[in-house]
Formats: structure tokens, C-alpha cells, sequence
């Protein structure tokens, strides 16, 4: 029977962890984006951290909702789109409303 490693060393999520697993240590994930906030990883530890968060959420609730351990020291507010960024999305990027649906007054 073949046996099978979990954790963060198995995911090589780790130093040296993605070299362990075969994988190039060169790459991988760069960020984690969610409906709280953004996530990093911190270049030498390679463990998640938050970068930013929203106006409507905080580090504390990104906490509540993680179900792991996440540095939230070095969090950010992240402040919304200025109106010419939202007129950029609307009108240029998708504008049939494929992924960004605009509200009804």
C-alpha cells in the first residue's frame, strides 16, 4: 500500500517544498484572492499572510473565516475603484456584463 503525506510539506507549501515534491521552486501560487480580502506569501517562509483587505470586511473577520492561522499584521485597507476604473470595466472590459454585473437602481 502506497502511503500518502498530507500538510503543508506534502503541498510544498514550505521552504524547499515544491523541490521536495518535483515541482520547479520558481513558481507557484503568487496570491489568494477572496470575497474578504487578498493574500500573499511571505518570500522566505513561504506562509500565507493578509495583504489587504476590503472596506466592508477587517483582518479580524478574514481571521474568523480562514480555517488556518493567517498573519494579519501586515494587512492593508485596500480602497475601492475610483469612478474612471469602474467606467473602464463597464465599458471596455465587459461590457455585456459577462462577470461584473452592474446594480439596478
Amino acid at each position: 500500500m502506497r502511503r500518502v503525506r498530507h500538510g503543508a510539506q506534502a503541498l510544498g507549501l514550505e521552504p524547499g517544498g515544491r523541490e521536495r515534491a518535483g515541482l520547479p521552486g520558481n513558481r507557484g501560487p503568487q496570491m489568494v484572492v477572496t470575497d474578504l480580502g487578498i493574500m500573499k506569501f511571505d518570500e522566505e517562509t513561504k506562509r500565507m499572510y493578509l495583504a489587504y483587505y476590503y472596506p466592508f470586511s477587517s483582518p479580524e473577520m478574514v481571521q474568523e473565516n480562514t480555517g488556518f492561522e493567517v498573519d494579519v499584521s501586515r494587512a492593508e485597507l485596500m480602497e475601492g475603484p475610483g469612478p474612471e476604473i469602474i467606467k473602464l470595466i463597464r465599458e471596455e472590459i465587459d461590457p455585456g456584463q459577462a462577470f461584473i454585473k452592474v446594480p439596478k437602481n
